[in-house]
């Protein structure tokens, strides 16, 4: 982890995947890069769709605490 830049996951029971999210100051925002590297490549075929949808979640999910953070 770093503070205020970087935090990374080992994600070691299946799907085994390594995950990196990145945060960046952007035009006085903060842009989110998500990097999911999976050990097998078949496996990620299988469940890509799940993992786009899922990554989907998570950003709304942080959308809101970020707002309601703001609102407090």
């Amino acid at each position: 982890i770093e503070p205020n830049k970087k935090f990374v996951v080992d994600h070691i029971s299946g799907p085994f995947y390594l995950g990196t999210v990145l945060f960046d100051d952007v035009d006085g925002g903060t842009q989110v890069t998500m990097v999911w590297t999976f050990r097998d490549q078949p496996v990620f075929d299988k469940i890509k769709d799940i993992v786009a949808e899922g990554n989907e979640g998570n950003f709304d999910r942080l959308g809101e605490v970020v707002r309601e953070s703001l609102a407090s």
